[in-house]
């Protein structure tokens, strides 16, 4: 279980790591991701993997979006597949 806070002033986006492999996530690993920044941002996965949460799905840079003073959980589900509840 990881929990990122971003806080800096000017971020804008946040890569969820890479799936298995060497330097990877492990299958079943969760990210908590705090959006304390003054904006939105948009949380993605490299690679092209997938993520669907909340409804929403999204593959590439643009990502979802997740509101300023949320905190949203992704769950590594697949190699190519990152699930989750995204906050409101």
């Amino acid at each position: 279980d990881q929990k990122i806070n971003i806080a800096t002033a000017g971020t804008s986006a946040f890569a969820l790591p890479t799936i298995g492999g060497e330097t990877g996530c492990l299958l079943g690993d969760d990210f908590t991701i705090i959006n304390a920044t003054a904006a939105d941002i948009s949380i993605f996965a490299p690679g092209g993997v997938k993520i669907y949460a909340s409804g929403t799905s999204a593959t590439g840079t643009t990502g979802l979006i997740a509101s300023l003073g949320t905190a949203s959980t992704f769950y590594a589900a697949t190699a190519s597949l990152w699930g989750g509840v995204k906050g409101a």
